[in-house]
């Protein structure tokens, strides 16, 4: 199962210490430390926010009444990852006042936004974006992903859309374009397909984090977008990349029930 899904990954925070209490305990000390103005609204989006002094927090996901699993695993995620994070800024706050009173520091910040990027009757194509900062040299942002079959209700990592190792030195060799005509729009230097990189190439795998391609017909992609982060590729000034994979690299790799899902035109 991909470690990158939404379903299966916590958020990433830049220093400090994990709290490693469970989450449903998290949400109950969360209730008795704070007023949270949380909201599940009906209609395009859910909304589930938190405000206090040690935090400023929100969650956005799209509303799937079509998809009440998926949805549910959002929604679990969601109250997971906020209660661990403001549990843990709580915690870090009554330390700083502990030691001295007048030092307050500023709130930890926890954004989340999931989106819905491709949609077809077999399944979606989600993208979360996550920013994060508690309190480091800068913060922390990431992309998470999920392909979620609807028919099986089950999250499919890239090693399960199509033969990976077949595919693999047609996909790294398509990232490695696209990774250098990125450096190219950013006016980067570009190095040539053999030199040392210090952060290395990138590369496929089955932990990928990876997004359906829109294509010009409902329920068709025209190909695969990869997310790399800040520092996957670069340094944190670079920020992170998104690079497309046209479906003509890939076509002849697909596992069978999803060849129907993709076109080269």
């Amino acid at each position: 199962m991909n470690r990158n899904s939404l379903a299966e990954t916590r958020a990433r925070r830049p220093g400090g210490r994990l709290f490693r209490w469970p989450a449903p305990l998290c949400l109950v000390l969360l209730l008795l430390v704070a007023g949270p103005r949380v909201a599940a609204e009906s209609g395009p989006e859910t909304l589930l926010s938190w405000r206090s002094p040690a935090v400023e927090a929100e969650a956005r996901m799209p509303w799937l009444p079509a998809d009440p699993e998926l949805a549910a695993r959002l929604r679990r995620q969601a109250f997971a990852e906020l209660a661990e994070f403001v549990a843990e800024a709580e915690r870090g706050l009554a330390e700083l006042v502990a030691e001295n009173p007048a030092s307050a520091g500023f709130p930890w910040l926890w954004d989340s936004r999931v989106e819905i990027v491709f949609a077809a009757p077999c399944c979606l194509s989600l993208r979360r974006d996550l920013d994060v900062d508690s309190g480091g040299a800068h913060g922390n942002r990431a992309t998470e992903s999920i392909f979620w079959d609807r028919r099986g209700g089950r999250v499919v990592p890239l090693d399960e859309l199509l033969d990976l190792e077949a595919a693999k030195p047609a996909l790294d060799a398509a990232l490695r374009a696209a990774f250098r005509e990125a450096q190219r729009e950013r006016g980067l230097p570009m190095g040539g397909q053999d030199e040392p990189h210090w952060f290395g190439p990138p590369e496929a795998g089955a932990d990928s984090v990876f997004t359906l391609i829109a294509g010009l017909r409902p329920g068709i992609a025209r190909g695969l977008l990869f997310h790399f982060p800040p520092y996957a590729l670069g340094p944190y000034a670079e920020g992170g990349y998104r690079l497309p994979v046209p479906a003509s690299r890939f076509l002849a790799y697909l596992r069978p029930r999803f060849r129907r899902l993709f076109t080269a035109d």
